[in-house]
């Protein structure tokens, strides 16, 4: 049924007097400071990921292998992710084998394998003595235009660093019309996930497409207002990349 103007001058009217009921009240969060904020995280989910696992404590209703979902949030997105790429960072994470426990060691600065003069082996590996891996890891920073602006980050490692190399390339040649090199936050982009393979397997990896430019949106100031926020907080460390998922998230084991 369609409202007539009485009744959504009604709503509108209810819902600015129940807004103004909380003035007098404290927000209630205690204490909060930087370690309390983390930014949720985009994975394309695969055959083996625990969110599509019904009974699992993980499952999201829902959830597809090859969907793109927040795993921070428990939230899947039918179509392609609208995201806005702010900034990206390289980090390397070393994790114990399965068969000691597994789990996340330690993160480190991008040249971790350097200073420690680590190589790879016949697999492709990076172990150090005790037989840790260290893999490495590309982090984009975001919103994501499909959930409000959310705040949120994409990881990018093994085979789908050879997406995040093409992704780069592109992004890095566009050019403003003065001629100077474009930002990040120029370009939205599409996230999706496409069939990969090699070494005899299959797996789930990310796909990204154009999307339109940010000053093309219908509210790019706030948009950008709101990227801009991201990036401060990122730099000032006051909000951090939620990395609790990283041992639930599998888009199944690539071989590179």
């Amino acid at each position: 049924m369609v409202k007539n103007a009485v009744a959504v001058q009604e709503e509108f009217a209810n819902a600015v007097a129940l807004a103004g009921a909380f003035d007098d009240v404290d927000a209630g969060f205690g204490h909060v400071d930087s370690s309390d904020f983390i930014i949720p995280r985009l994975a394309v989910l695969g055959a083996l990921s625990p969110q599509i696992e019904e009974g699992h404590a993980k499952y999201i209703e829902g959830a597809k292998s090859g969907m793109v979902a927040d795993v921070s949030l428990g939230e899947v997105f039918q179509g392609p992710v609208h995201f806005l790429p702010v900034m990206r960072e390289k980090v390397q994470i070393e994790w114990k084998p399965e068969n000691q426990g597994g789990g996340i060691v330690a993160r480190y600065d991008y040249d971790r394998i350097a200073e420690l003069g680590l190589e790879r082996n016949d697999k492709n590996q990076t172990l150090t003595k005790e037989g840790n891996e260290i893999i490495s890891y590309v982090q984009l920073y975001g919103l994501n235009l499909s959930a409000d602006n959310r705040w949120s980050f994409a990881a990018f490692k093994k085979s789908s660093l050879k997406v995040m190399r093409q992704f780069m390339t592109k992004a890095t040649s566009i050019r403003m019309p003065n001629g100077r090199p474009a930002p990040l936050m120029y370009k939205t982009y599409l996230l999706t996930s496409f069939d990969d393979s090699g070494n005899g397997k299959k797996w789930k990896n990310w796909k990204i497409e154009d999307g339109p430019l940010t000053m093309d949106l219908p509210n790019a100031a706030e948009v950008l207002e709101s990227a801009k926020a991201l990036q401060r907080s990122i730099q000032a460390g006051t909000a951090k990349a939620d990395t609790r998922e990283d041992d639930d998230v599998r888009s199944d084991d690539v071989p590179f």
